[in-house]
């Protein structure tokens, strides 16, 4: 339990992305997870410790598409909305 606790601790106090170890904790510290891309493609990984709720997205798309990138984020936000209607 002390290892997932440490595991979990901002390490970059300063930076204005929080990352622990390899997690990132969003700035309102409601969840935990990770998100990274390359050329073609880009993942998001995010869990609620609170609700015990986590979504997962992976997509193939252009590498720096204006229009791939909003396309994602209102996929993304289409998670968030129904995670909402879970909780």
């Amino acid at each position: 339990q002390d290892q997932c606790r440490e595991m979990m601790r901002p390490y970059l106090d300063d930076s204005p992305y929080p990352y622990g170890i390899f997690w990132h904790t969003t700035t309102s510290g409601i969840s935990i997870g990770h998100n990274g891309a390359d050329p073609g493609t880009l993942t998001n990984f995010y869990f609620q410790p609170e609700t015990g709720i986590g979504k997962i997205m992976f997509i193939n798309m252009l590498p720096y598409d204006k229009s791939s990138n909003r396309t994602a984020n209102e996929i993304w936000q289409t998670l968030r909305r129904y995670e909402a209607k879970i909780e």
